[in-house]
């Protein structure tokens, strides 16, 4: 009985390391046939993740030249983030004579109001009968020659014409967000200044001096204090410039939002408004109809002067100087880099053209201004209201300051 008993410990003991070891090595198999097949589907997963989501330094997603987001991108631009702002005014000496005159010009007004006839000394005869004889001045001490004083000429009083801003557009190259954000200003925006309420585009004449002859720092300010954003570039010049300037970059097709009437004076977009206002007479000319309209250099001028007399007038301004902003930048930004140089020689050399982008500018930041073509267009409207009916004529429009700085915040702090 011990005997059998025994034999049946020994036997399960036996066995039981059998199918201990036999087990042990089992589960090894197992375990690693379980962690390779679950590496694999993690690596499957990783897979599929990184083609959804590539990383952001390496492409992106433009809406408007790929659609697919997949146009891939080396490195960050090297350069710094700009904005750049583009004026034209609407002075046309060659079409009206009446601005207000420059100080240079008031000196020979003055010098030129009094143009007698020389004064022979006086006749020993009766000076009322001798016409050598001045008979405010029969001894002849006046000096015919000296100035009148400028209260005697009419000057003074004469209701001069003065240089309008007409065009004013921003526009950030951001480098970070690698988007182009147009921000057109409309010239009719309400803005406090030492005289008191003025539109925007009226205190570049307003604000000519001497020190600044064409009055374009004082409104730099004011676009700066109106979007919160500093402008490090510009280009401003005169629409007598427009096809100098112009002529640069060659002809451009726009998709206009409106048509474009001249009713003999100025060009406006709301026929229907203007034929029940006062200024209309029956004349009126088709400039542009809305729809596609090829630009050249001679044709373009009503674009960049567009009156803004009624509410619809001013979006579509805005409109059209964002398209204008964005088919001429193109053809610019497209150039080759010492095609860019040579135009902006050709435009320093004019004295009428005013600009501080120089040559070397365009050299440190090319990789900025490459970045046009691939950028991402954002529109910014810039709020403001207006306190009138459609047909109403306004005066100014009244902006919308702290929303627009708050909505271009992150642009100042974009690098």
């Amino acid at each position: 009985m011990l005997s059998a008993f025994k034999n049946f410990v020994v036997s399960f003991l036996i066995a039981s390391v059998i199918f201990g070891i036999g087990a042990y090595f089992a589960t090894k198999t197992l375990e690693k046939t379980m962690n390779d097949i679950l590496i694999g589907t993690d690596d499957e997963l990783n897979d599929i993740i990184d083609h959804k989501n590539p990383p952001v330094t390496q492409r992106v997603t433009d809406a408007t030249t790929d659609p697919s987001g997949e146009h891939p991108i080396d490195k960050i631009p090297q350069g710094d983030s700009f904005n750049l702002l583009m004026v034209v005014t609407d002075y046309q000496p060659e079409v009206y004579d009446d601005y207000i005159p420059s100080l240079e010009e008031l000196e020979q007004i003055i010098a030129g109001a009094r143009t007698p006839s020389p004064i022979e000394p006086p006749s020993t005869g009766d000076p009322q009968g001798d016409p050598s004889v001045d008979p405010e001045d029969p001894a002849g001490n006046e000096d015919p020659t000296e100035p009148v004083k400028p209260e005697e000429i009419h000057y003074l009083t004469t209701d001069y014409r003065r240089v309008t801003a007409s065009t004013i557009i921003l526009v950030r190259f951001d480098k970070m967000t690698r988007e182009i954000v147009y921000i057109p200003l409309s010239s009719i925006l309400e803005v406090n200044t030492p005289a008191g309420s003025m539109r925007l585009g009226d205190t570049y004449g307003y604000y000519s001096k001497e020190t600044d002859p064409n009055g374009f720092s004082y409104l730099v300010g004011k676009i700066e204090f109106l979007t919160g954003l500093t402008v490090d570039s510009y280009l401003e010049f005169n629409v007598t410039e427009l096809s100098t300037v112009l002529s640069s970059l060659g002809n451009v097709t726009v998709q206009l939002p409106c048509s474009v009437y001249n009713n003999g004076s100025e060009y406006v977009t709301m026929l229907s408004a203007f034929e029940t206002s006062l200024d209309y007479h029956g004349e009126i000319e088709t400039v542009f109809s809305s729809g596609s309209v090829r630009l050249t250099p001679e044709n373009a001028l009503p674009l960049f002067i567009l009156t803004e007399r009624f509410s619809g007038d001013i979006a579509n301004k805005t409109q059209v100087e964002t398209l204008l902003a964005t088919a001429y930048l193109n053809k610019f930004c497209s150039l080759s880099v010492a095609k860019m140089r040579t135009i902006l020689e050709e435009w320093e050399a004019n004295e009428n053209i005013f600009t501080n982008i120089t040559p070397t500018m365009i050299t440190d930041q090319k990789e900025i201004i490459q970045m046009y073509s691939e950028g991402v267009p954002v529109n910014y409207v810039y709020p403001y209201t207006v306190n009138a009916g459609t047909g109403t004529v306004i005066r100014f429009a009244e902006p919308d300051q702290n929303s627009a700085i708050n909505a271009l915040k992150s642009y100042r702090q974009s690098n």
